[in-house]
């Protein structure tokens, strides 16, 4: 259905010129002998039989194309020359076309053996796209106005030209949409977390903590580390916008309830996994190509809401051709992207096993893919007791770890092997994979992942954890009381 659709979209209209030249030039032939008989007698020519059968014998090619300047010939001639052009622009759309879908299909077809690919031509081909795309639609829009023109020949009183205002219109539009989207879509991917960026002054056991993985590990040291509530480990190279502002440069975000509820060992590991991202090649994935193509498919979402709220023809005609081109291209390397990222993620599960060894790791993946989903019915619960004015928790991720304690961990770890881990700007491969990848069976981690609270959790590494959970707890009730457009009770009980 969807490449019907491209097709139809971008092949649509200059398939239609070349049908609607052949019409016009079809015509056009059958009004060839009247024109050459009225320039003959106007020219005080003897018509007789031969020159009448030399007249009914001649193509409108062989006379326009031999004699360019006679004057009797000239609205023949001058409407050759243009449905001349309508075939010839149509037959250099449809080229345009199949460049447009056959490069995007034949570079990701690549990008699955070299992800090299994906780094040197994914964003410059979005700006290529965008542009041929606004040649595409101007062109169009030329075809349909010139096809619309000549059909009045054939259907004389049908006085439909002022339709075409409604083409051109449409191509000015779109082309300004594609124009202006060559600043806005190819843009880096943007994260926002509830979380506090601490320095190593703030937290020196933590710092210190991750130097010495990011040294065992061979990986760059990340310029930021954020606490936040969301039970998810991640780094990134995206702008992340936090409590205390907007962060650049590298960025891990390590979650509070997690580590009250890992190991020091699976912490370690969970910590290796992302450090391993600072590695090699894969540095700058993280840093080149999956903030933009993170980006790239946030503005492609907003552009498609942007064509269905628009909820009109001209925004139609304008916007859903290059919508088609761009989502073919973005298609085309989703599969080698996917591909990419479960070898990175694999790749970066084994270094999280050189560090910390395969049973703390599986045992770390275990727990955040059976927890992180609780997350979202934990916020529920605490929206609705903030609109019904009940006692909301003042920490949090104490809180959040108390009903991970609670919940029916038996049914949670089984249903796992086909989950997935969240990440604001990669994706990630399903834990039976991962666990696979490692060698180690879900069975043989299970006991050890329903301990939710170890004596040797990683929260022993966080200064003032208590303080921390507080501040993080008022950000976050704050966000959800103004988002409810609440007041707060002056008093709240933990």
């Amino acid at each position: 259905m969807q490449n019907r659709r491209l097709f139809a979209l971008i092949f649509g209209v200059p398939l239609g010129g070349v049908l609607v030249s052949g019409i016009l030039a079809a015509h056009l032939e059958t009004q060839l002998p009247k024109a050459l008989l009225k320039a003959a007698a106007g020219s005080g020519r003897k018509v007789d039989s031969a020159l009448r059968q030399r007249i009914y014998a001649s193509t409108v090619a062989d006379v326009c194309d031999g004699r360019p300047g006679e004057k009797d010939l000239e609205d023949v001639c001058g409407t050759y020359r243009h449905i001349r052009w309508i075939r010839h622009a149509s037959s250099a759309a449809i080229l345009l076309g199949l460049f447009m879908v056959g490069t995007p299909w034949a570079a990701g077809l690549t990008a699955r053996s070299n992800r090299r690919v994906l780094l040197y031509f994914f964003k410059p081909g979005i700006y290529g796209t965008l542009m041929l795309t606004a040649v595409l639609i101007v062109l169009n829009a030329a075809i349909l106005i010139a096809s619309a023109y000549y059909l009045t020949e054939i259907f004389p009183g049908r006085a439909f030209q002022w339709t075409l205002l409604f083409p051109a219109l449409g191509a000015v539009y779109g082309a300004w949409i594609m124009i202006r989207s060559l600043a806005s879509l190819p843009q880096r991917a943007s994260v926002t977390v509830l979380g506090l960026p601490v320095s190593p002054d703030d937290q020196p056991g933590l710092w210190a903590h991750v130097r010495r993985l990011a040294e065992k590990t061979g990986a760059a040291v990340p310029d930021h580390i954020v606490i936040g509530l969301e039970p998810m480990f991640f780094v990134t190279e995206a702008d992340v916008s936090c409590i205390a502002g907007e962060l650049k440069g590298r960025t891990m975000f390590v979650s509070l309830p997690l580590s009250r509820m890992l190991t020091l060992g699976e912490w370690s590991a969970v910590i290796g996994h992302e450090l391993g991202h600072f590695k090699g090649l894969d540095t700058r994935f993280s840093r080149s190509f999956y903030p933009v193509y993170r980006g790239t498919g946030e503005a492609l979402t907003r552009l498609a809401d942007f064509a269905e709220e628009g909820q009109s023809t001209l925004v139609s005609f304008a916007v859903l051709p290059g919508l088609a081109a761009l989502d073919h291209f973005y298609t085309c390397f989703a599969e080698a992207e996917n591909t990419i990222s479960r070898e990175r993620e694999l790749a970066a599960d084994a270094v999280a096993a050189e560090t910390s060894g395969r049973v703390a790791t599986a045992s770390a993946l275990v727990k955040l893919h059976a927890y992180e989903p609780l997350w979202d019915s934990f916020v529920a619960r605490s929206r609705r007791f903030l609109k019904e004015g009940r006692n909301y928790a003042v920490r949090q991720s104490v809180t959040f770890v108390d009903g991970v304690a609670a919940a029916d961990l038996s049914k949670l770890i089984k249903d796992l092997p086909k989950t997935r881990t969240a990440h604001p700007t990669d994706s990630h491969p399903p834990l039976g994979v991962r666990l696979d990848a490692l060698g180690v069976n879900l069975a043989e981690v299970a006991e050890t992942a329903r301990v939710i609270k170890p004596a040797d959790s990683a929260a022993l590494l966080l200064t003032d954890i208590d303080k921390l959970d507080e501040a993080l707890s008022q950000a976050h009730i704050e966000l959800m009381a103004q988002d409810l457009d609440i007041q707060l009770q002056a008093e709240a009980q933990a």
